[in-house]
């Protein structure tokens, strides 16, 4: 299942203001050559757009090209080529996993804009799922006119559990501190492999065996809400 959170976010509008006219065009040029060649097929519009876009834009990164040449594509198909609307200047635009990320427990917020990737700290509402609870699958970036303003609307997807080797960076993300994998493979409940999926109770009984500084404990306690 996929679960959406938005909230309002601090970005410089000289660098995000015109990335959002850069990826309307991206947006429309892809559509205009879908509804010409009367295909939504990715990989052929690729090859027939790509290299003229970021020659087009160089600034805009190749990550949010893709992302964007994807989501016109997906457009193109569920409108079977009719009725589909160009995106003007200041239209939301998507991001995917590629071009946007989130990490530390969720507090840093990384996004893909002209020139470097720009970062930032967030804070998630309460109701928003933890980092062993769901994974970020993407998200949309909005502009408020009314309010000038932006925000992010994160998509997230549920979590069918978190892989072995996932665990000591995971930890680390959440609390500062990073189990050695000799450590882990001496538990007994539950037993540690890299190749296993862990349901979140196994990894709450994972972290329950940690012992480490009290600062990271504070530290993961923050951002999990496990308590012991």
């Amino acid at each position: 299942m996929k679960r959406t959170v938005s909230i309002p976010v601090d970005l410089p509008r000289e660098r995000f203001l015109p990335l959002m006219g850069f990826c309307a065009d991206i947006f429309n040029q892809h559509v205009d050559w879908a509804l010409k060649e009367r295909t939504w097929n990715k990989n052929k519009a690729h090859k027939a757009l790509y290299s003229d876009l970021r020659a087009q834009y160089p600034d805009v990164p190749s990550a949010l090209v893709q992302t964007i040449r994807d989501n016109a594509m997906k457009t193109v198909k569920a409108k079977r080529f009719a009725n589909i609307k160009k995106r003007e200047l200041t239209d939301s635009v998507p991001y995917d996993v590629r071009s946007v990320s989130l990490s530390s427990g969720y507090s840093k917020f990384s996004l893909a804009c002209i020139g470097t990737r720009f970062k930032t700290d967030i804070q998630l509402p309460e109701y928003a799922p933890q980092p062993f609870e769901a994974e970020l699958v993407g998200g949309w970036l909005h502009w408020d006119k009314e309010l000038e303003r932006f925000s992010f609307e994160f998509c997230f997807k549920d979590s069918s559990g978190i892989l072995g080797q996932d665990i000591p960076r995971l930890i680390e993300e959440q609390s500062g501190f990073r189990p050695s994998e000799h450590w882990l493979y001496r538990l007994k409940k539950p037993k540690y492999s890299t190749r296993k999926q862990y349901s979140i109770e196994e990894y709450r009984a994972i972290v329950a065996q940690l012992e480490m500084p009290v600062e990271n404990s504070a530290r993961l306690l923050a951002a999990t809400g496990f308590s012991f």
